[in-house]
């Protein structure tokens, strides 16, 4: 995903809508309408923080966090340019899209369970 000239990511998993496709070129030019990280041994702050931050600046929609050593999903929706928290989902539960209406992922089955 190429966010500048200078600043491209490589996210785990992407949503453009349809009405957004022309940003998918060679590659996606812009932010995509919905982006997902699975956070990795070591890359805590990158996605906390530093992604979080950029993915916010650049106008991604919708930021989900997967949490491997929680065991959680953190959906982040941006409202007025700056993101908050949807929820927090934990195994036995569906974490929620707000941009998606009526998608849901459950949780347990991303971390191998049920």
């Amino acid at each position: 995903m190429v966010l500048t000239p200078r600043r491209t990511t490589q996210p785990d998993i992407i949503f453009v809508s349809n009405a957004r496709l022309k940003i998918i070129e060679k590659a996606v030019m812009g932010a995509a309408d919905l982006v997902v990280e699975v956070i990795s041994p070591g890359g805590r702050t990158r996605d906390r923080i530093d992604k979080r931050d950029l993915y916010e600046q650049h106008g991604v929609r919708e930021y989900w966090l997967v949490d491997p050593e929680a065991r959680t999903v953190e959906v982040l929706y941006l409202e007025a340019g700056e993101y908050v928290l949807v929820g927090r989902w934990h195994s036995g539960e569906s974490a929620q899209s707000r941009l998606l209406k009526g998608f849901a992922v459950p949780v347990a089955p991303l971390f191998g369970e049920g």
